[in-house]
């Protein structure tokens, strides 16, 4: 589906027709001097993004505590080494 382009201009003149769209499932690309600087989606669509991004942070977060778990495990076995000298 191929999103509706205004300016910024016609975004704040029909804001209703923005929003109205937006609840329509199209998403709305907004530009400013002929450069696109933001775009209003679908509530729904935001909701989604947001589960995926959460789940790869928490993902990522999952790794960096297992490496550092790793880390600290061969710093034990470092220190156990050493004690049984």
């Amino acid at each position: 589906m191929a999103a509706k382009v205004i300016s910024s201009d016609q975004a704040r003149a029909k804001w209703r027709e923005v929003l109205d769209t937006a609840v329509a499932g199209e998403n709305v690309i907004i530009e400013r001097y002929g450069k696109p600087v933001a775009v209003i989606i679908p509530y729904q669509d935001y909701t989604q993004s947001e589960v995926v991004r959460e789940a790869t942070l928490q993902a990522e977060l999952w790794q960096l505590h297992k490496r550092e778990l790793q880390h600290l495990e061969e710093e034990l076995a470092d220190c156990e080494q050493i004690v049984s000298l």
